[in-house]
């Protein structure tokens, strides 16, 4: 009651929806004769009504658009803070399965190497020339069973050419005999290794171990979703037959508050005559202040 005071004390209402509306109309009344009705607080003008009239609080809230239950739908959806990160939740437990398929790749690993020397003096043997290469490729993946399949393949390629200064010398030339040497050398290697668990750690069920548990996530993500937008969809239809039935409050309170003021005019025109007591025009009023109250409430529920 506190807050209903406060805002009418804000938005000025009429001297009719004040308290104390006997008391008022009464202190009104006196020193008039015959049937004549009140003194009004403020000048009317030509519709009847008062000419400082606040404007009520639908035309305070601006202009209204109407939209369909559909179309609020979509945009809430669109909007729906839940919903996206439903969403991205969902894209996130998706990402964490893709990861996961690695397991069935096949993992290269390759290396070449190579080497050269030239003119090394090893005693009386002098290397010229000592050209080495290498290369190794390695293929490996994990298998279903939970063990890893391997092979291995390697090759070595070396090329040498040596002189040799023996001292045996040469009779026709007085110079010591020098012998040359070159030789090439293939090695190649080919392994398959296997490891394969026998007891703990092997099967199937422990290689999509981690797949299972990423589908699972991704399921509890996507009934979360469906959740939130079931619970999106329900408040908005609520919201929106709140919505309905609060403007059609508010319209049938505003007609029995034209009701009210049509028996004030009658009233004031019975007691005009004398045949109605002016004692009723104060309950009229007080009639008028409660629906003014009623119709006040309602724009309230339509704007909250």
């Amino acid at each position: 009651m506190l807050f209903r005071s406060v805002l009418f004390a804000l938005i000025g209402v009429s001297s009719r929806g004040e308290a104390d509306v006997l008391g008022r109309a009464l202190k009104a009344a006196v020193g008039q004769s015959g049937g004549a009705p009140p003194a009004s607080a403020q000048p009317a003008t030509a519709s009847g009504k008062s000419a400082t009239a606040t404007p009520g609080l639908m035309e305070w809230a601006g202009e209204l658009k109407s939209i369909t239950l559909p179309d609020l739908l979509q945009l809430t959806v669109r909007q729906s803070p839940a919903l996206q990160n439903a969403k991205l939740d969902i894209a996130i437990a998706e990402a964490r399965i893709q990861q996961t398929w690695a397991r069935n790749d096949w993992l290269a690993k390759a290396q070449l190497t190579g080497s050269r020397v030239n003119d090394v003096p090893q005693g009386a043997t002098t290397i010229n020339k000592d050209l080495r290469l290498g290369g190794s490729a390695d293929l490996s993946r994990l298998l279903p069973t939970g063990g890893t399949i391997d092979v291995h393949v390697d090759t070595q390629y070396e090329f040498i050419r040596t002189t040799t200064v023996t001292d045996t010398i040469n009779p026709l030339t007085g110079l010591p005999l020098v012998f040359t040497g070159a030789g090439t050398t293939w090695t190649n290697n080919v392994n398959l290794q296997l490891n394969q668990p026998l007891f703990r750690g092997r099967g199937r069920a422990l290689f999509d171990a981690n797949e299972a548990r990423a589908t699972l996530a991704r399921d509890v993500a996507t009934l979360a979703r469906r959740i939130a937008a079931i619970q999106t969809v329900q408040s908005v239809i609520s919201a929106y037959w709140d919505l309905v039935l609060a403007e059609q409050t508010v319209a049938i309170t505003q007609g029995s508050l034209q009701l009210a003021r049509e028996r004030l005019r009658v009233t004031q025109i019975g007691a005009d005559g004398g045949k109605v007591p002016r004692s009723e025009i104060p309950a009229v009023l007080q009639i008028i202040a409660t629906r003014e109250e009623d119709v006040l409430n309602g724009e309230l529920s339509v704007l909250n």
